[in-house]
């Protein structure tokens, strides 16, 4: 009994079941083990409803946070429940489809920065022959800066300056 109570107490509460059971055996007309049998069934439903409402909460939590587009803190939550329940696969799942998110917007926020610095240049390039009064190669500049980020008004803005200034010189 002894060495039950201090596998209970260790939360060792199979190792302390086996024994209060050897106990019993012994002395079969002991109420204490299975007074403490049933104690460690209880506590054993209580971690477990425990453990099952933060596993709960926490794939709740991961869930809103994705729908809300937060990324990384969703991550947080899935991660928190991969730990609370290792062999559940939900949380698996959802922080890979997280990492392939977090991954496709990387590469689509590398790739618009490449766009900008390929516009700025260009169009920076463009300005110089403006500047120059080269209106033929600042034209061709602003037209190709068009081309990388057609939502701009910016060379056309220019072209059409350009325009006027060309009629104005005639």
């Amino acid at each position: 009994v002894a060495e039950a109570d201090k596998a209970f107490a260790g939360k060792k509460y199979e190792n302390a079941i086996d024994l209060y059971t050897s106990a019993k055996a012994i002395k079969a007309d002991e109420k204490y083990p299975d007074s403490q049998i049933a104690l460690i069934n209880k506590t054993i439903k209580e971690d477990q409803a425990r453990l099952d409402a933060a596993y709960n909460n926490a794939i709740k939590q991961g869930s809103d946070l994705l729908t809300q587009k937060k990324y990384e803190e969703a991550r947080g939550q899935f991660v928190q429940a991969k730990s609370l329940k290792p062999n559940e696969l939900l949380p698996q799942n959802k922080i890979t489809e997280i990492d392939n998110i977090i991954s496709q917007l990387e590469r689509q926020k590398a790739e618009a920065e490449r766009t900008l610095a390929a516009y700025r240049a260009k169009v920076a390039d463009a300005d110089k022959a403006f500047s120059a009064k080269d209106y033929i190669d600042a034209t061709r500049l602003y037209k190709e800066a068009k081309t990388i980020k057609s939502d701009e008004t910016y060379p056309d803005d220019q072209i059409a300056k350009i325009n006027a200034n060309i009629k104005a010189e005639k």
